[in-house]
């Protein structure tokens, strides 16, 4: 064990000095405060009552459901529309879609925890647990 601190401190001292300057907002860099905003906005409006307990209790053709879904799609298109036409330094570049690596592995991940949730539901039934609604 007493091996193990030297070689730490030794990869410390030759990763801090070959980091880029360049990190962070400070040294540089632009934040797209809009698509920000837009974005996360977005996304918490429309993953809140399907996160939080509200909409099954509040039924989901409750005006505060489907107010939050709604807006909350509006958001995430204005996120994209802005980030395609508006933004000078974009949070996520749309261009990146083109390159086929970065579309399988969106779809490999989708798919991945698609089946993750399915197997989690089968083995709950399966096991004697009761399953959520």
């Amino acid at each position: 064990m007493d091996m193990v601190a030297p070689r730490n401190q030794k990869n410390l001292a030759i990763a801090i000095p070959s980091m880029p300057l360049a990190l962070g907002v400070g040294l540089g860099g632009d934040v797209d405060w809009i698509g920000a905003f837009l974005g996360v906005a977005g996304l918490i409006l429309f993953n809140f009552f399907h996160s939080s307990d509200h909409a099954p209790f509040a039924s989901w053709a409750s005006h505060s459901v489907i107010a939050s879904v709604i807006i909350g799609v509006v958001m995430l298109l204005l996120f994209a529309l802005w980030e395609i036409k508006g933004a000078k330094a974009p949070i996520m570049p749309f261009d990146i879609w083109r390159a086929l690596a970065v579309i399988s592995s969106a779809f490999l991940s989708f798919m991945s925890f698609g089946l993750f949730m399915f197997c989690g539901y089968k083995s709950m039934g399966h096991f004697g647990h009761s399953i959520p609604n």
